[in-house]
């Protein structure tokens, strides 16, 4: 396991008030002009925030610029009548509607696996406030704290604030979360806030708690800011001092709490981005999630309970959407219709409104249930499960005429309850609803990930040519020394998004048949790189217009810009010019550490040196701006916000999120390959015939370095390179205690390893079951010997582990892994 980070005080931002919200001269729905003052409001743990009583209270968001800082506060207004009273309120999670949106402030960090990670306990609540500076009246803001779904009357904690009104300057306010501690806290009616399940911070006026008469109308103005939960016992990532794995390990982390954070145990689905008033959740989420909890067990991120309890919940919930007697009126009902599930759901698990099916995002869920089928792959229910979500999806019932004699091909969408097609929109299978005209093919991710999951389907497969895009699909093109076939706008994610779930390098490449050859992992380096390259060249030239490109950051994605969302990207692409404002998305670099970790963890280590960029607890925000001063991408004219101003938002991207949680999988050796089951490899087989791996001709037999993602390294481990004699010219090396793992799929296994004087005690293991021991002893060094072999071993996975219990002078090494597959397991 990755060593632990070092601890220490870590400030955790509830919210924060930051750029101006409008534009200057918008305009609402019925032409009233937005109010100029009112700001961005940001709770970064997907919470909300309220006012109870408008016409008591309002809150506006007023911009204060500060030098060096996010500018904006909460501006709270209140005028109240003798004996009332006006509230704002953070919640930490979700809008409050539910017990389970709550902070366990005794492990911030929810469902911690604490035999990796001992819990974060919250210490203090802080926030800045202070008066107007018009009066000199003593304001008094009761502060109180509620939880657990109970009636917050009945379980609270309250403390009373005194703002000098006649004072502008912030006054730093720091509460202890020591409920108990009655010198700062007074309970509610019936006790205290429960301090392990905290909904709730509230800021309230009451008219007889106000200098002056009590039967006089009372107002005023005070503001808040930077309202943070602080530890004083927390993981410190010092983005510049921790090693590869630890900064990864930690970020990819952080990106999978994001995940679980939005999850909802009711529907089985992941919220669509982060306001949970929209009541928004998307089919794609709990594929990705599914995709990511193996990794989080593998990490020990989270306990195998746990993820087995998540794994079960979403496919029990995902398979109870469709029933095999269900009528086209039920898909609005329900949720699915053939197997396919919208794009959007409400809260309560049926369609949203008007919401089309997603042949992509179904695509994810199909590819999610394999890879927690196969990782529990003695689990009954949960083969169950993934069998019913798998086999019921209807591929060829989405194929369209893509037109010119090219082929059928997956349609983008479908509209099954839609009465009339228009748009070029052609009728759906059975004259059902209607299909989009357009299809998933060309060199794009995501037509990737469409196309294999069909092509993986036993019961509802459609043929190998779906792969086979035209040739005019594939537009070769070049940016100085990278080349490879583009897409349209050339974002990130169009290269990133199916790396994490397949290990294309080792497939080589495909058999396409109506197109050129593509060697799916190597395109998707290349173009990478190329954006890299790009976004240098573009800071290089223009540093005044594109801050945010700082030398060697990239991350031109589909995200959220202060312009709008758009396909920001770049080379290389067949747009004929590339979209990009100086926004950029921080979760597509990490997806792409599993392709390019050379460049993309030193743009990861310098987004953290951007303030307010990282958030020690959802990690990085969807994208960023850090010069928002016009509209490079629409009207130059238009003004966009304020002048030099940063702009960040976390409203996006759970799609970005678990790319970048499989791909940091990968990049820390607990890569979720779809080759190793059973079924995604015999449709990924059908269009990689030539590949060395699909090769069922002869016995395969293949190599695995010691530097690969499958080999796991307990103890002081060494990688010594510059070495011929050895296997691909290197080997790992230990003194002392130490032990290796390689899991592998297969029915025969040889260790590779040198021998020589050092004469170690070796303990092997094979699927838990001790084995024999060996002694490496050569009297002359010899390189590449098999030190250990098992054939005729049951086809499929199995894990061999080598132990040396030698003292400090006894030194082995790993050279290489031997398999053999000749049941094409």
């Amino acid at each position: 396991m990755t060593a632990p980070l070092p601890r220490g005080e870590v400030a955790y931002r509830l919210a924060d008030y930051g750029m101006p919200r409008w534009r200057p001269g918008e305009v609402d729905g019925s032409g009233k002009p937005r109010p100029v003052d009112e700001i961005t409001w940001r709770n970064e743990f997907g919470g909300y925030n309220w006012p109870v009583d408008r016409r008591q209270g309002r809150t506006t968001w007023t911009k204060t610029p500060r030098s060096g800082e996010w500018g904006g506060a909460a501006a709270q207004h209140y005028r109240l009548r003798p004996g009332s009273s006006a509230r704002y309120t953070e919640a930490f999670w979700g809008d409050g509607s539910t017990a389970r949106e709550s902070i366990d402030a005794d492990n911030f960090f929810r469902h911690l696996d604490p035999a990796t990670e001992r819990p974060v306990r919250l210490d203090e609540l802080r926030f800045k406030v202070r008066g107007s500076g018009l009066t000199r009246s003593v304001q008094r803001v009761l502060v109180t704290l509620t939880g657990d779904g109970r009636r917050e009357s009945d379980y609270r904690s309250t403390h009373m604030v005194e703002i000098d009104d006649a004072d502008p300057g912030w006054q730093t306010v720091s509460l202890p979360l020591d409920l108990a501690d009655h010198s700062v806290w007074q309970d509610g009616a019936r006790g205290p806030a429960p301090r392990g399940d905290l909904r709730h911070v509230n800021f309230s006026v009451r008219a007889e708690d106000q200098d002056g008469p009590r039967d006089t109308v009372k107002e005023g103005t005070y503001y808040l800011d930077d309202i943070d939960l602080v530890s004083h016992d927390a993981p410190v990532l010092d983005a510049d001092r921790a090693d590869p794995d630890q900064f990864v390990d930690h970020v990819g982390k952080r990106a999978f709490q994001r995940l679980l954070d939005f999850y909802s145990w009711d529907n089985g689905l992941v919220q669509a981005g982060n306001q949970w008033s929209d009541g928004m959740y998307t089919s794609g989420g709990p594929g990705w999630l599914l995709a990511a909890v193996p990794v989080a067990v593998r990490r020990g991120w989270i306990t195998e309970d746990l993820g087995h309890r998540l794994a079960v919940n979403t496919l029990r919930k995902l398979a109870a959407t469709e029933k095999p007697e269900d009528t086209p009126a039920d898909y609005a009902r329900r949720g699915s219709w053939h197997g396919f599930y919208p794009q959007f759901f409400e809260r309560d698990g049926t369609m949203s409104v008007g919401a089309s099916v997603g042949v992509d995002t179904t695509a994810l869920i199909v590819k999610g249930a394999y890879t927690v089928n196969q990782f529990w792959n003695q689990d009954e229910e949960l083969a169950a499960l993934a069998r019913t979500i798998t086999e019921r999806v209807r591929w060829p019932e989405m194929l369209v005429d893509a037109g010119n004699d090219k082929g059928r091909h997956l349609s983008l969408s479908w509209a099954p309850v839609k009465q009339r097609c228009d748009g070029g929109q052609v009728p759906g299978p059975q004259g059902q609803g209607c299909l989009s005209p357009y299809s998933w093919y060309g060199a794009t991710d995501e037509a990737l990930n469409v196309n294999s999951a069909a092509l993986m389907s036993t019961t509802h497969p459609v043929d190998p040519s779906v792969w086979w895009s035209p040739v005019d699909k594939y537009h070769f093109a070049r940016y100085k020394q990278y080349e490879g076939y583009a897409t349209g706008s050339g974002s990130l994610f169009t290269a990133t998004y199916m790396q994490g779930w397949i290990d294309w390098a080792r497939l080589g490449k495909d058999d396409n048949r109506t197109g050129p050859r593509v060697d799916w992992r190597h395109n998707a380096e290349q173009r990478i790189r190329a954006q890299q390259l790009f976004v240098s060249d573009q800071y290089r030239a223009h540093p005044g217009d594109y801050p945010a490109y700082a030398d060697g950051s990239f991350g031109l994605n589909s995200a959220t810009g202060p312009d709008g969302t758009y396909q920001h990207g770049g080379p290389l692409m067949t747009d004929s010019k590339a979209l990009h404002d100086g926004t950029l998305n921080p979760m597509s670099v990490l997806a792409s550490t599993s392709v390019v970790p050379d460049i993309a963890i030193p743009s990861l280590r310098d987004f953290h040196r951007v303030q307010g960029l990282w958030n020690d607890r959802s990690g990085y925000p969807d994208s960023f701006n850090l010069k928002v001063e016009r509209a490079l991408m629409s009207d130059p004219a238009r003004p966009v916000y304020g002048e030099g101003e940063k702009w960040i938002t976390w409203a996006r991207g759970e799609d970005n999120t678990g790319a970048a949680v499989l791909a940091a999988g990968a990049y820390l050796g607990v890569h979720n390959d779809l080759m190793d089951h059973p079924k995604a490899r015999a449709g990924l087989c059908r269009v990689f015939t030539d590949s060395f791996y699909c090769s069922t001709a002869r016995p395969a037999v293949r190599v695995f370095n010691d530097t690969d993602w499958r080999v796991e390294y307990k103890g002081g481990w060494k990688h010594y390179d510059n070495r011929p004699q050895d296997y691909d010219g290197d080997v790992h090396a230990a003194w002392g205690d130490s032990a290796v793992t390689f899991t592998f799929w297969g029915d025969g296994i040889e260790f590779l390893s040198t021998t020589g004087r050092s004469d170690p005690t070796l303990s092997v293991t094979l699927d838990g079951a001790a084995g024999s021991e060996l002694r490496p002893y050569s009297a002359a060094v010899m390189h590449q010997r098999v030190l250990y072999r098992a054939r005729g071993l049951t086809p499929g996975q199995h894990t061999l582990t080598v132990t040396s219990k030698g003292g400090q002078r006894a030194w082995f090494n790993v050279d290489a892994f031997r398999v053999y597959d000749a049941g094409g397991s």
